[in-house]
């Protein structure tokens, strides 16, 4: 699980088996993170989006709280473009009042 609070940014990482699939892993652009809390978004996609790239198996990622996120608990994931839109297992990501 992953917790988080308004205005701030934590790391996270997404980890693919490839099997025999070799091109790169798209996790989308500006919609990367799919059911993230109200406020949450993923950050630092760069121009291409969240990808995991040919020859890797995994990619560091940041996910993002905006100070007007609500606290709250929901399940999010990742969905790849390839190979039928293949989803992550969900991952709890929990928004906590800031202190």
């Amino acid at each position: 699980m992953f917790k988080i609070r308004p205005g701030e940014t934590i790391p996270a990482r997404v980890k693919a088996d490839r099997h025999d699939f070799a091109d790169r892993i798209e996790l989308g652009g500006d919609d990367s993170g799919r059911n993230l809390p109200f406020g949450c978004y993923v950050d630092n996609i760069g121009l291409n989006g969240l990808l995991i790239v040919e020859g890797q198996t995994e990619r560091e990622f940041f996910i993002t709280a905006s100070p007007v996120a609500k606290p709250g608990r929901r399940l999010f994931h990742l969905r790849a473009t390839a190979d039928g839109g293949q989803c992550s297992a969900p991952v709890p990501l929990e928004v906590v009042p800031v202190e």
